[in-house]
C-alpha cells in the first residue's frame, strides 16, 4: 500500500534579534482561531518575555486571530542551565534534570537566584512546561526508574474534537473519584 505523506505545521514567532524560529505560539493561535475569538474572548494574545533558544535574547510578542504577529526585543539575555528538581514519593525521592535558562540581573545574589528558581518551579510554571524540558529521571541510584506513574483511567477523545490537545477528559473536581472502584452491593 502506498503511504500518504502529510505536513504538520508548528506556528512560531521568530526572534527579533537573530531571526531564527523561537517561541511556539501554535496553541495560542489555535485558541484564537477555534475558540477564544469565536466566543468573544478577544482577538489577540500577548506573551513574554520569552527567550530565544538560539541566541538567548528576550522578546515579547503579540499574536492575532487574523494571523498577524508582532515581536519586540527586550534588553535581557538568558544563560543555559540545568536544574535538578525533586518529587517526593514514598521512601525514595524522584529527581528530574530539566533544561532551563535564566537571566542574571545586576545585583542578584546566589540566594536571590535560588529563591527565584524555587518560586518559578514550585509555584509559577505549569508542570507540562517542566515535562517538555526533562532530560533525565533518577530515583535512588536508578537512572531509568520504571513504575513512577500509576495508571488510573483512560477515556476516548470524541471524534468531533478538532484538536485532541485541547480536549480535557478529566475535570479536576472529579479526580478524587476517578479510578476508584465502587463496591458492588
Amino acid at each position: 500500500m502506498d503511504a500518504k505523506i502529510v505536513t504538520e505545521t508548528t506556528k512560531r514567532v521568530c526572534c527579533p534579534t537573530c531571526g531564527k524560529p523561537a517561541g511556539i505560539v501554535s496553541r495560542m493561535m489555535d485558541d484564537l482561531l477555534y475558540g477564544g475569538a469565536k466566543k468573544g474572548e478577544g482577538t489577540r494574545r500577548v506573551g513574554g518575555p520569552w527567550y530565544c533558544d538560539s541566541c538567548g535574547w528576550a522578546y515579547t510578542f503579540e499574536v492575532h486571530a487574523d494571523g498577524r504577529a508582532f515581536v519586540e526585543k527586550v534588553n535581557q539575555r538568558s544563560v543555559k542551565t540545568r536544574v535538578l528538581l525533586r518529587l517526593r514519593r514514598g521512601d525514595a525521592p524522584i529527581f528530574v534534570e530539566v533544561r532551563h535558562s535564566h537571566t542574571d540581573p545586576p545585583g542578584d545574589s546566589p540566594d536571590e537566584r535560588r529563591n527565584q528558581n524555587r518560586y518559578y518551579f514550585e509555584e509559577h510554571t505549569c508542570p507540562g512546561n517542566i515535562m517538555r524540558s526533562v532530560d533525565e529521571v533518577f530515583r535512588g541510584d536508578d537512572e531509568d526508574p520504571h513504575g513512577l506513574f500509576e495508571f488510573v483511567e483512560e477515556r476516548r477523545v470524541p471524534e468531533e474534537s478538532k484538536d485532541d490537545r485541547d480536549y480535557n477528559a478529566f475535570d479536576v473536581a472529579e479526580l478524587p473519584t476517578v479510578g476508584v472502584r465502587r463496591k458492588q452491593n
